[in-house]
């Protein structure tokens, strides 16, 4: 395992501890009424053994047996263009809607990691955010911001 896995293990070693922490404060409550830090407590906890696992994996692999692995800006297009939908996700939820805006990134991610013909990466689409509208909107009664299709509500 080399500096650089070392020091992100460290890091989200650190930053479950600190979401632990954050969620204590916020208060778990119990498993009949769960409070607002319970999610996270669990997510922090998930983080937590999952990073250390890796970690105690890492330092017991010998330094001989490593790969001199070095990243290209084309191994990084992907991430980077999740990353920047997922900010684009954020910034039009509001406005436009769930339906639209959930629609147009499912789309997004389909036709970016594993291109189809359009055709059916609408299709999908399409399916997945009719699908989590329901879910969300009628089933569990969340109440998702309509944009611009404010004739739904």
């Amino acid at each position: 395992m080399n500096a650089l896995d070392r020091g992100s293990c460290i890091f989200l070693l650190g930053l479950s501890v600190l979401v632990g922490l954050m969620s204590l404060r916020l208060g778990i409550g119990g498993l009949e009424l769960m409070g607002a830090g319970f999610m996270p407590f669990l997510a922090s906890i998930l983080l937590f053994v999952l990073t250390f696992i890796v970690l105690v994996k890492g330092l017991r692999t010998k330094q001989g047996n490593e790969e001199k692995t070095h990243l290209t800006w084309k191994e990084l297009e992907k991430p980077l263009k999740l990353v920047a939908g997922l900010i684009g996700y954020a910034f039009l939820l509001m406005p436009l809607g769930y339906l639209i805006v959930t629609f147009l990134f499912v789309f997004f991610m389909f036709t970016m990691m594993q291109p189809q013909k359009w055709r059916m990466d609408l299709v999908f689409a399409a399916l997945v955010a009719a699908a989590s509208f329901v879910l969300f909107d009628t089933l569990l009664s969340v109440r998702l911001p309509p944009g611009i299709l404010t004739m739904l509500r």
